[in-house]
């Protein structure tokens, strides 16, 4: 187990992972660009003997995050990321963008049920600990007691694009909450939704046989059936026609995921209607018909 931690991001998420550290006996630091956010002067000091770096960002500025603590990072120390989306130039998962900066053993990816509000509240998460570094386990040991649990996967690339895909899938469930079609036809979209990621992740290099463990299944139903969620919130504004002044992972990543798909994307019957609708600014009564 870890003795000391350092987090960068102070939002919902890091509360949330400092919640489960100050659990563990863990002592953290909190380093964001919001001084009130954090519980350090500087990042210098949050990242001072810390023996494991979470990254609680989203995936627009996690490049800068990780390039901020390049000469900074105790050697040994791995990297810990949570990012849910693609980035905008590049197209490329939080694991991807980290192994460009750091070497790839030192990068670990968590995914699962991890809504943070619940976590801070201490209802509990299941977190998906993924990737080969020597580090895994002491990460996962932490993610355990008290309504918190662990699984293991090693391919963190396969973790990372199904939190990307959830959340898209996640305003697809929003908008049809938005358009009052019913617990049926939402049960259904879910059902569709697995099945479409699992083919994404394979069709990417990928194992879409995660989809229907924690990292994929359990993490859409958490998320597609949450009203604090930004991405199923954007999905329920555009299909009610009210306004949402939230930022979604979803709408940010899917030009990207559509991209590195190619013409493929066309077969996909959800991420098409949720790219039509994201690219519209609403939905129709006939747009529907793509997937039902």
């Amino acid at each position: 187990m870890f003795s000391k931690i350092s987090i960068i991001g102070g939002g919902e998420l890091g509360k949330a992972i400092a919640y489960i550290a100050e659990r563990s006996d863990i002592n953290f630091s909190i380093w964001d660009k919001d001084l009130e956010k954090s519980s350090v002067s500087s990042i210098e000091e949050c990242l001072k003997g810390a023996e494991a770096v979470f990254f609680c960002v989203p995936s627009w500025g996690l490049r800068s995050a990780l390039s901020s603590v390049i000469e900074l990072k105790p050697e040994g120390a791995p990297i810990i990321l949570f990012s849910k989306g693609l980035e905008a130039d590049t197209f490329l998962s939080a694991p991807e963008i980290a192994a460009s900066v750091f070497s790839k053993e030192e990068v670990i990816f968590i995914g699962g049920p991890m809504i943070a509000e619940e976590i801070i509240l201490g209802k509990g998460c299941r977190a998906v600990v993924s990737g080969k570094g020597s580090s895994v386990e002491n990460v996962a040991e932490i993610f355990q007691g008290d309504n918190i649990s662990f699984e293991l996967a090693e391919d963190a690339f396969s973790v990372a694009l199904l939190g990307v895909m959830k959340n898209i899938y996640a305003m697809v469930i929003g908008a049809a909450e938005g358009a009052e079609k019913g617990r049926n036809i939402r049960s259904y979209i879910f059902s569709k939704a697995i099945l479409e990621m699992a083919g994404v992740v394979d069709l990417l290099g990928g194992d879409g046989s995660l989809a229907f463990s924690s990292a994929g299944t359990g993490d859409l139903i958490a998320t597609g059936t949450s009203r604090e969620s930004s991405n199923w919130s954007v999905g329920f504004a555009l299909s009610s026609g009210t306004a949402s002044e939230k930022t979604s992972e979803g709408a940010a990543s899917i030009e990207g995921v559509c991209a590195r798909l190619g013409e493929v994307v066309n077969e996909m019957a959800l991420l098409s209607f949720a790219r039509n609708m994201l690219s519209k600014g609403s939905v129709s009564p006939e747009d529907w018909e793509i997937i039902l």
